[in-house]
């Protein structure tokens, strides 16, 4: 296990998902394309925050290629996800106030970890059991 918090591709993932956010942060300030489109802000915040974080938690020497298939599949999935909330939220300019943003990050941030702990199992080539 400490074998892996010295990789540099840890490092790597942390450092570009910190220039991502920053990017974000920057881009929203300057009010870029994306800040009118509610779908396109929500799609890119839900990617630059699940993928590098999936990918520091089940990233580690032995499974590199399988871990970067398996979140590559999961960005997709966090991509249709993000793309259809970010439709509903469209027609109305207020509601990113309301509740639902936090129902959205609750469940995207418990259905993250549930695919941490597959993709660790999966990436790892180790039988599924829950004894």
């Amino acid at each position: 296990m400490t074998e892996s918090l010295n990789n540099p591709m840890l490092v790597l993932v942390a450092l570009s998902q910190g220039l991502l956010l920053f990017w974000l942060k920057e881009a929203l300030a300057y009010e870029v394309w994306f800040h009118e489109v509610r779908a396109a802000e929500v799609l890119l915040w839900s990617l630059c925050i699940c993928i590098p974080i999936l990918l520091l938690l089940s990233l580690n020497t032995e499974n590199t290629k399988r871990a970067f298939i398996g979140a590559g599949a999961f960005a997709l999935v966090v991509a249709i996800y993000a793309g259809c909330f970010g439709f509903q939220l469209e027609p109305n300019d207020k509601i990113m106030a309301s509740g639902l943003i936090w129902i959205y990050g609750i469940t995207l941030g418990v259905l993250s970890f549930k695919v941490v702990v597959y993709l660790r199992i999966w990436a790892g080539q180790q039988p599924l059991s829950y004894a």
